[in-house]
C-alpha cells in the first residue's frame, strides 16, 4: 500500500536546490560548526554535484499539475502524480528526507544550505531527481524552472 506523502513544509527545500539539480553547480562549505548558528570555518572548497537525468514523456503532454500559477500547489500536486516514484524513493532513504528537512529550515541562507549539503550527502543524488523531476518538468512553468536553471 502506498502511503499518501504531504510536501507543503518541503517547498523551500525543493526549490533550493533546484540548481543543481538542473545540473549547476554548489558551492560545498567545508568549514567547521554545526547546523545552527555557522562556525568559524574559513576554507572553501567547490564540488559539482551530479544529477540523475529524468526524461519527460514522448507524448509532449504538458504535467496535468502545472498551470496551476502557484509553484507550491503543482508542487503539492506533482508529488503524487507526475514525480511520485522519485518523491517515494526519497522519502523512503533516511538522508534524503533529512536533507529534504533541513534545507526547508534554511529559508534561503546559503550558509545553512552549505551545511545541510555536507551533513547529508548520501540523499543528495535522490534529491536532485526528485527537484528535477518537480521544478524541471512536472512545474516547469509554475516553478518558473527557465530561471531555475532548467533547461
Amino acid at each position: 500500500m502506498m502511503q499518501k506523502l504531504t510536501l507543503p513544509p518541503l517547498l523551500g527545500a525543493l526549490t533550493i536546490f533546484y540548481v543543481a539539480s538542473c545540473g549547476g553547480k554548489v558551492v560545498l562549505d567545508s568549514g567547521t560548526g554545526g547546523m545552527g548558528q555557522g562556525g568559524s570555518g574559513t576554507s572553501s572548497s567547490s564540488s559539482s554535484v551530479s544529477s540523475t537525468s529524468v526524461s519527460s514523456s514522448s507524448s509532449g503532454e504538458p504535467s496535468p499539475c502545472d498551470g496551476t500559477a502557484s509553484c507550491e500547489k503543482c508542487v503539492n500536486c506533482t508529488v503524487g502524480v507526475v514525480c511520485a516514484e522519485q518523491w517515494e524513493k526519497c522519502a523512503s532513504v533516511a538522508p534524503c528526507m533529512e536533507l529534504v528537512y533541513c534545507l526547508a529550515s534554511c529559508h534561503d541562507a546559503q550558509a545553512c544550505i552549505d551545511k545541510c549539503l555536507d551533513a547529508f550527502p548520501e540523499g543528495i543524488d535522490l534529491y536532485n531527481e526528485t527537484a528535477n523531476c518537480v521544478i524541471c518538468q512536472a512545474c516547469f512553468n509554475d516553478c518558473n524552472g527557465l530561471a531555475k536553471g532548467c533547461m
